[in-house]
């Protein structure tokens, strides 16, 4: 809802949500690389027996058994484990491929993984050659062809052979999307950051100017930027730059487009800027998420369609920030009673309030705790954990 999906909270939500991941313990992997949608889970799924992790197969048989400290889901072809703080790589035979050597690991993505080893970070390759020197103070995930890296608190982006982009010279970066990064100079701390836009050839393509920006979506972006008396204006370019909906306090609180449609305070607008659904009867709605929007009324929520129809009726708790409670791969996590459940579209209970936690579904798993057990959950109920010893 608003905390989540809104443009002001995105840095607050941010810090929230790592706070929440610290005392979820286990809750996510650190950095995940981008997963088509998927209706069932993987063929190997982490399982979780009496605090040590291994894999199972959809039946539940463990054909790699309970021996690590953490073990990730599958991504192109390994998974990340870890065992007495250090980390590695196994394929799905349970063979160590990479071996656990380093202090951190995320997954791979676009045949390289970010490594760390004492403070230094690089990249190794699928055979866990060193394709990148650990010699950077951070490093993220490849995305379209780069990575972002930093040195001496400053940023800049890799090509997959190491070659340097951009100087690193931004005091902050996001990945690319959509053909283009966010870079940023300044300190959100004290109000001086001020973000703009990269190409691929690590051109200032959009001026570092924008008080706040938001990835492109749909090919525009939300920006922010205080006018000559410090009012706030919002406004959505495009790649060039370009005004597509120019700033003013219209667009304050907007969402990213998505199927065509932004969020504007109780209503959607399309890519001119005209109301195309009014949400004015509820005191709160969302996002459009695989065509279904939360609203809001009397501390409970439900789901509208595109029409406005109210498809799920208003029924569930509303604890203002959920991070799991819009759909995806099918799927909305619901709260009742302070426990956390999934829903189908026709708004079928398919996964009961029971968790105490809970993330999005990926890869057709969902991550869970329950008292002091925690594991992966698939979309027909299936606990692939057992009780913590």
């Amino acid at each position: 809802m608003n905390a989540t999906n809104r443009f002001l909270p995105r840095f607050v939500f941010l810090i929230i949500f790592s706070t929440l991941l610290a005392a979820a313990a286990h809750l996510a992997p650190r950095a995940l690389a981008q997963s088509p949608p998927a209706t069932t889970p993987p063929a190997l799924i982490p399982f979780n027996k009496g605090g040590k992790w291994g894999y199972s197969d959809v039946s539940k048989k463990l054909v790699i058994l309970p021996q690590y400290d953490s073990a990730e889901l599958f991504r192109e072809g390994l998974a990340e484990v870890e065992l007495q703080d250090k980390a590695g790589f196994i394929d799905p035979t349970g063979r160590v491929v990479v071996p656990l050597q380093y202090d951190e690991a995320q997954s791979f993505s676009q045949g390289l993984a970010a490594v760390s080893i004492r403070g230094k970070y690089g990249y190794i390759d699928k055979m866990g050659k060193i394709a990148i020197p650990l010699t950077y103070d951070d490093a993220k995930l490849f995305r379209e062809g780069f990575a972002a890296v930093q040195r001496d608190k400053k940023w800049g982006f890799i090509d997959r052979t190491g070659r340097l982009i951009t100087d690193l010279k931004y005091d902050g970066v996001d990945s690319f999307n959509e053909g283009l990064a966010i870079v940023k100079i300044g300190n959100m701390a004290d109000s001086t950051e001020k973000c703009g836009f990269i190409d691929k050839s690590g051109k200032e393509v959009i001026p570092v100017k924008y008080f706040a920006c938001n990835d492109f979506s749909e090919g525009l972006s939300h920006v922010r930027l205080p006018d000559a008396s410090g009012a706030i204006l919002d406004g959505f370019i495009d790649k060039s730059g370009a005004a597509i909906l120019p700033l003013s306090k219209t667009y304050y609180l907007a969402s990213d487009f998505q199927d065509g449609w932004a969020q504007v305070r109780n209503s959607y607008i399309d890519k001119t800027g005209k109301e195309v659904l009014s949400a004015a009867a509820y005191e709160d709605n969302g996002d459009f998420h695989d065509g279904l929007a939360q609203v809001v009324r009397g501390g409970k929520y439900g789901f509208i369609d595109k029409t406005g129809k109210l498809v799920i009726p208003i029924q569930f708790d509303n604890s203002g920030f959920c991070l799991v409670c819009d759909f995806s791969e099918g799927l909305a996590g619901i709260q009742v009673n302070k426990k956390y459940g999934f829903i189908d579209k026709t708004g079928t209970q398919v996964i009961p309030p029971k968790y105490d936690s809970a993330l999005a579904f990926d890869q057709g798993l969902t991550y869970v705790q329950e008292g002091n057990a925690e594991g992966y959950v698939g979309r027909d109920g299936t606990e692939y954990f057992g009780p913590r010893d």
